[in-house]
């Protein structure tokens, strides 16, 4: 909630595992105010320091339907411990799939937060590596070198023209590392003389011990016509 956004949307469509009343204490567990605004079926829509927060208890591809027929841009995705991780999603925010989807309600730029990529850690052939050629992170690709994901699977929701999918550039912009594993104190490791926002982010390294976080920026290709 620190993030230089105004409106934070979350999904998750396991209430048990993060429930209202859980999501409260961890606020209050972190002396962060938060005020519940609304409660709906499927949502709640909550503020926190100024600023608001929804949050669906569903299925991300529908939270990202819910965005396009809002008319609403993505300024800033943050995909760290998914549902791929925490287990139990058929699909890896990080993956072609989900970012085809991601990508029709992107921002013209948008910052893209990951803990874990395949397409960007690991080089397909086209970029000079094997199948499993390890990569720390790409410093610059394309959507369209992204590999199709081994076990393949349609979304559940499709977003009007999805047929026909625009393409991104990612370009790394920074780091949040330790020098020396694994003691060590965090720092950012700066790829561009842009500002980021990985200091924000540290706690998901000191207290929920996620790995190497990147910060890319990415830049949409639109259709001539638009």
């Amino acid at each position: 909630m620190k993030l230089d956004a105004d409106l934070f949307v979350f999904s998750d469509s396991n209430r048990q595992m993060n429930s209202w009343s859980k999501i409260e204490s961890d606020f209050r567990l972190h002396h962060r105010h938060i005020e519940a605004l609304e409660h709906g079926h499927d949502y709640v829509l909550f503020r926190s320091a100024g600023k608001l927060g929804l949050l669906f208890h569903e299925d991300n591809n529908l939270t990202l339907k819910r965005l396009h027929g809002a008319g609403l841009r993505v300024h800033h995705f943050v995909g760290i411990c998914d549902g791929c991780r925490e287990g139990g999603n058929y699909e890896c925010v990080h993956e072609r799939n989900y970012l085809r989807q991601l990508i029709q309600v992107a921002a013209p730029e948008m910052v893209y937060t990951t803990d874990h990529s395949g397409p960007l850690q690991y080089a397909p052939p086209s970029m000079g590596g094997g199948r499993y050629s390890r990569k720390k992170y790409a410093e610059k690709t394309q959507f369209r070198q992204f590999p199709e994901p081994a076990f393949w699977a349609a979304p559940r929701w499709q977003l009007p023209g999805d047929d026909n999918p625009r393409d991104a550039c990612f370009e790394l912009q920074g780091l949040l590392i330790r020098r020396d594993q694994p003691s060590g104190a965090l720092e950012v490791l700066r790829m561009q003389q842009n500002p980021t926002q990985l200091d924000v982010l540290r706690p998901f390294r000191e207290v929920a011990n996620r790995e190497i976080l990147a910060e890319y920026h990415m830049w949409i290709e639109r259709s001539p016509q638009q």
